[in-house]
């Protein structure tokens, strides 16, 4: 099954591969480019707008957002030394699924889906070491 533009429809292996091949695609070009890529994976998301028959919108399924995580850690795993993958998902939502709350901090808005200004501070000693580590080893393999 595919969309009219001839995508194929998220959660069915024919998406998936679209997914890895297109990501796989943009590492391949900042590779060629010399640059090294971080990709974030997704946390789950509870908005709270509902589909008109009570269920969640198809992009906002637990399921959904665990199949674009595999596709993300696919590619990672295939383009190993170009690529880390930061586990956003696993640090907003620990208990394997959304929470408002993380480590007593309201980390995300009502809306579901971003993160809160106290919940990206509360990030950020966890988040930059990682980012910065990744940019100071790529400084001295540059100079080596």
């Amino acid at each position: 099954m595919s969309r009219p533009d001839g995508i194929p429809v998220a959660t069915e292996p024919a998406f998936d591969r679209h997914v890895v091949t297109e990501y796989s695609d943009i590492v391949a070009f900042l590779a060629s480019q010399n640059v090294k890529v971080v990709l974030f994976n997704l946390p789950y998301f509870d908005p709270p707008q509902e589909a008109p028959d009570g269920s969640f919108y198809p992009e906002d399924q637990p399921s959904r957002v665990a199949a674009f995580n595999r596709d993300l850690a696919e590619v990672a795993k295939n383009e190993r030394g170009r690529v880390t993958l930061v586990d956003l998902n696993g640090e907003l939502c620990p208990q394997g699924r959304f929470q408002t709350v993380v480590d007593g901090v309201v980390a995300r808005w009502p809306d579901g889906i971003h993160a809160t200004p106290a919940g990206g501070q509360w990030l950020q000693p966890w988040l930059l070491p990682r980012v910065a580590v990744l940019g100071l080893e790529e400084r001295a393999a540059v100079t080596r």
